[in-house]
């Protein structure tokens, strides 16, 4: 979530069973309406608690990735949206969304991919002079259509890793555009797919940016402080991640 004094981004939801959660961490910071919620892709384990957060909170817009899906928990999202008369559009490579000093930058997709974790919608998002590069669940074949057609507009002081750490994504060259002073992983303890994967977290370490993962840190919130620098704020202060030897 990215929020500034007036306005609220939300960018994916967890699993169905999250739903609720979410609600009440939204409630919590005292979030009430959310400018945009950003859908990375239809995977469940993104688009899963959307469903409860539509019946509960308003929305002006969601943006998507293109790639429709046959399961029942998208089925759910898409009815959820439509009943709370939520406008879905299809973010595309070049378009950008603005609130006073919040900008989004559409970086990919610009059209159907094969999987849907290489349909994940990228932005760049800016409050500010503070910027930050989300990247769903993409993998190589996305950061390497990025550093094509993009490369300029890679840079930025946070990272949301790509599909959890996996080693499908975050290649040297990529991370090397990006050059990140914070890299932030979402993956749950003890994860069945082995995110966030050591050879991953090599090459992200060797950027010399520090590596937090929702896994050890718990909810992690950052905000922005003097001279584009951000603060990050973890609900558990342990140290940044280290990659084994």
């Amino acid at each position: 979530m990215v929020t500034t004094n007036n306005h609220a981004i939300l960018v994916d939801a967890g699993p169905p069973t999250m739903g609720d959660s979410l609600v009440r961490y939204l409630r919590r910071h005292s979030v009430s309406h959310l400018d945009f919620v950003i859908a990375t892709h239809p995977h469940a384990d993104h688009i899963g608690g959307l469903s409860t957060l539509f019946a509960e909170k308003s929305v002006d817009t969601l943006l998507c990735a293109y790639h429709p899906h046959t399961t029942q928990t998208y089925e759910n999202y898409v009815a959820a949206a439509k009943h709370a008369h939520i406008p879905r559009v299809a973010a595309r490579r070049g378009d950008s969304y603005h609130r006073e000093n919040l900008h989004i930058e559409i970086l990919h997709p610009d059209t159907l991919w094969g999987s849907l974790n290489n349909g994940s919608v990228v932005a760049r998002l800016s409050i500010g002079a503070h910027t930050m590069l989300l990247t769903g669940d993409a993998e190589k074949e996305v950061e390497e259509e990025l550093l094509k057609h993009t490369p300029d507009a890679l840079y930025a002081p946070v990272l949301k890793v790509g599909h959890h750490g996996s080693n499908s994504s975050s290649t040297h060259e990529f991370l090397a555009a990006v050059a990140p002073r914070i890299a932030l992983i979402q993956c749950g303890k003890n994860s069945p797919y082995g995110h966030p994967h050591p050879r991953a977290l090599r090459r992200i370490h060797a950027t010399g940016a520090d590596i937090f993962s929702t896994a050890q840190h718990g909810s992690i919130r950052l905000k922005g402080v003097p001279h584009n620098r951000w603060r990050l704020i973890p609900e558990h202060p342990y140290p940044p991640l280290e990659p084994l030897p």
